[in-house]
């Protein structure tokens, strides 16, 4: 087992030895009806641009509490409506999740599993087309 998956291990141990498995970050992320299957100016669906920009400020937003827990997260881009209201609504949705956490388990362990989070290849993915990371 690598130091990654061990880590991911002990951080999950420990949520449910706290009794708070459900405290990890997840999307939450509800496509609103106005950004359904119309095509957007890019060729992509609103949907999808929603979604992209969505992700993309989520995990952006857990690169930015990883390095300063304390900063308000991103929530503003350019792009299409619903590309604008993915952006605001993923940063939105991570700084609620992380400061919940950061209340329960404190700013080191917080920041900690944040940076855990960011080994991952899905962050890199979810960013690329936003930050280009």
């Amino acid at each position: 087992m690598n130091k990654i998956m061990i880590n991911k291990l002990i951080i999950s141990l420990i949520l449910i030895l706290a009794g708070c498995a459900s405290q990890k970050l997840e999307y939450t992320m509800k496509i609103p009806p106005e950004c359904g299957n119309q095509i957007s100016p890019s060729g992509d669906t609103e949907s999808k641009r929603y979604t992209m920009a969505y992700e993309a400020f989520w995990w952006q937003c857990i690169k930015d509490k990883s390095e300063n827990i304390n900063i308000e997260c991103r929530s503003t881009c350019n792009g299409t409506s619903c590309a604008t209201y993915g952006c605001s609504e993923g940063g939105y949705d991570a700084e609620i999740q992380i400061n919940e956490i950061t209340k329960r388990y404190g700013q080191d362990h917080t920041q900690k599993y944040l940076k855990d989070l960011l080994k991952t290849e899905k962050y890199k993915e979810k960013t690329k087309n936003y930050f280009g990371e």
